[in-house]
């Protein structure tokens, strides 16, 4: 988890720190010798912000893209990883199967017996958790970054709320 954090983080805080404040200094001290207006300033610094939000936001998939990457590259290098990952992916996809295609036979099949108030135990979250472990497994991280439903930047849902 460590290294996770230091590799996320990193870039975050550099294009932070780096792209903020260097932005905010000069449209301030702009300001503070009058050279711009008070309305100015503050576009100015609603830019700054956008900007700032923008390299964040490639900061982060950029590290995200990165870190798996190399886990796909030790993925190739690794038998016992391959094994592990097939076994994780095949045991996932049956418990999806199962409880998509099994269970509502045994259902049907048990209710046609005459048990007709008779239920299938709550599977609780357990589906869940086959999903989300799947499509981690497939990557749906660093393909999500990249399109589907929250394909829109952070930085253009900003501009959305501002008016912009």
């Amino acid at each position: 988890m460590g290294m996770l954090t230091g590799l996320l983080t990193g870039p975050i805080i550099s294009a932070i720190c780096d792209g903020l404040f260097g932005r905010l200094e000069s449209a301030w001290e702009a300001y503070v010798k009058k050279e711009i207006s008070k309305d100015q300033l503050m576009a100015q610094m609603q830019a700054a912000l956008m900007a700032t939000f923008r390299d964040v936001e490639v900061a982060f998939y950029d590290s995200l893209s990165k870190t798996y990457a190399s886990f796909m590259q030790a993925l190739g290098n690794s038998p016992v990883m391959q094994k592990a990952w097939v076994a994780a992916v095949v045991s996932q996809l049956f418990v999806l199967v199962w409880h998509q295609l099994c269970i509502p036979w045994i259902v049907i099949g048990v209710q046609a017996a005459g048990f007709t108030g008779w239920r299938y135990p709550s599977s609780g979250s357990t589906i869940d958790y086959a999903y989300f472990l799947l499509m981690a497994l497939l990557g749906a991280p660093a393909i999500a970054a990249r399109g589907g439903p929250g394909s829109s930047t952070f930085v253009d849902g900003l501009k959305r709320l501002v008016g912009k």
